[in-house]
C-alpha cells in the first residue's frame, strides 16, 4: 500500500537531474584538495546537485509537511545537508 503513491509518480519526476558543472558525476579528487578529502568534496558537489534539482520548485508547505511526529521534514533534511557543506568548505578551503 506504502509504494502504490510511488508508483503513480510521472517518468518525468524520475528523471536524472540536468546540470551545466562538468563532470559532475565523476567521483574523484578535486585539485587543491589532498586525495581524501578531494574525493569527499567531489562526493558532495554530486549530492548537491542530486537532492537540489529536485526540491528546486517544492512549496514551503512540501518543505515543511512532516509524515508522523517522529520524521523530519525534506526542509529539515535540505538544512543539515547545507549545514554538513558549509562546514565542510569553511574547513578545508
Amino acid at each position: 500500500m506504502g509504494t502504490g503513491g510511488f508508483l503513480t509518480l510521472p517518468l518525468s519526476g524520475m528523471a536524472m537531474p540536468q546540470t551545466t558543472q562538468k563532470g559532475i558525476n565523476i567521483v574523484a579528487p578535486k585539485e587543491r584538495f589532498s586525495s581524501q578529502i578531494g574525493t569527499l568534496v567531489s562526493m558532495i558537489n554530486w549530492i548537491r546537485n542530486t537532492i537540489l534539482m529536485p526540491v528546486k520548485n517544492m512549496t514551503v508547505q512540501y518543505l515543511d509537511y512532516l509524515v508522523d511526529d517522529k520524521a523530519n521534514s525534506i526542509g529539515a533534511k535540505l538544512l543539515n545537508l547545507a549545514t554538513t557543506e558549509r562546514f565542510l568548505s569553511d574547513s578545508y578551503v
